[in-house]
């Protein structure tokens, strides 16, 4: 096997499920209609695209002759890697903040109190 043949057998369908992962990695993030940062925008965006290769390399072996379904499944698995890094860091946040190591941030939202 040539390296054209190589770049064209394992590395663009790698990049381009990554891809698809990324956005689809962000895009739930987006839905949650918080503030969103470009730091958040990113961290989702890497999330996902570690969590795409990870489940793309672990699987080529076994879905060679299938490659679609390679496709399919590594990219659910992206959009998967951004909401379980999310979640991972909400639970971080909550375990500080009850040991007293972070403080909580404040909330945006009304408390229906009246105040501002």
């Amino acid at each position: 096997m040539d390296e054209n043949e190589l770049l064209k057998k394992l590395l663009w369908p790698l990049v381009f499920t990554s891809m698809i992962a990324s956005m689809a990695g962000i895009a739930l993030m987006l839905r949650n209609n918080e503030t969103v940062r470009v730091r958040d925008v990113f961290a989702a965006a890497m999330a996902s695209i570690a969590a795409c290769v990870i489940v793309y390399l672990l699987l080529a072996g076994y879905l060679a002759e299938s490659p679609y379904l390679l496709y399919g499944v590594s990219s659910l698995a992206g959009a998967g890697g951004a909401s379980t890094l999310d979640l991972l860091f909400i639970v971080a946040r909550k375990q500080l903040a009850k040991r007293g190591l972070l403080d909580e941030p404040q909330s945006s939202e009304p408390d229906g109190s009246g105040e501002e």
